[in-house]
């Protein structure tokens, strides 16, 4: 019996899985720390490296399934019997269901991890409008290029008055702010990795150029891109 155990714990090591860095992220989640948790588990899901054997992928893939499902049991606000915890609960693993490769379900984690820990004041997915989950969707798939209210509005056949004075409305903020929160959030995970330079890591979250991903980056972090690089190295040196 000893065996199976050491050969779970050599497998793990082999991945880079860091319990620290979990222990950490759900601690700072329990304690009501979505920003510290966020940029905690961003880091753990970028130091995982399976190997190209299809069991290591695997295994790697149901420990970020395991942590989605982990968050989401800890901001959820209904007893875990309820069908709509349920639900969501099934929905998590269908998003999982289907990924051809760690670097894809590596990337559904990060996003559905920015979208589970977004702030309080924002309502809850089950309480948005379809428009608005149709309109956060179409963002999702397509914010690394050049994308503008217009272009939101077309690829969701409505005009861009109504999708715009529904999203306010509903999601509490413009489109605008949703592509560059969207953006800023793909952006602080290549930041955590640490492996890109600041202007590549622009250009590959739908900037033209690094004055306008520097400008929103302050804005809405409070702080630049290089001080937000160095906070996340040390939490984890």
């Amino acid at each position: 019996m000893p065996r199976p155990r050491q050969d779970s714990t050599t497998l793990l090591r082999r991945i880079g899985y860091d319990a620290a860095l979990e222990e950490r992220g759900l601690g700072a989640l329990a304690l009501g720390d979505r920003s510290a948790a966020r940029e905690l588990l961003l880091r753990l899901s970028g130091t995982l490296q399976p190997g190209e054997g299809p069991r290591e992928g695997r295994v790697a893939t149901q420990l970020l399934l395991g942590l989605l499902h982990q968050v989401h049991g800890s901001l959820a606000e209904t007893d875990v019997r309820s069908h709509r915890f349920q639900t969501r609960r099934l929905e998590l693993i269908q998003q999982f269901d289907g990924c051809r490769s760690f670097a894809i379900a590596r990337q559904r984690f990060d996003e559905i991890l920015g979208r589970l820990l977004r702030a309080q004041t924002e309502p809850a997915a089950s309480d948005i409008p379809e428009i608005v989950e149709r309109a956060l969707t179409y963002i999702d798939r397509h914010f690394r290029r050049r994308i503008s209210l217009s272009d939101v509005a077309a690829g969701l056949h409505v005009s861009s008055n109504y999708l715009s004075r529904n999203f306010k409305k509903h999601a509490g903020h413009t489109i605008t702010e949703a592509i560059q929160r969207r953006r800023l959030d793909s952006a602080r995970r290549l930041l955590s990795n640490g492996e890109r330079s600041l202007s590549e890591i622009a250009y590959r979250v739908g900037y033209q150029n690094y004055r306008d991903f520097y400008r929103n980056f302050v804005k809405y972090e409070r702080a630049s891109p290089r001080q937000v690089q160095r906070k996340l190295h040390s939490q984890v040196s």
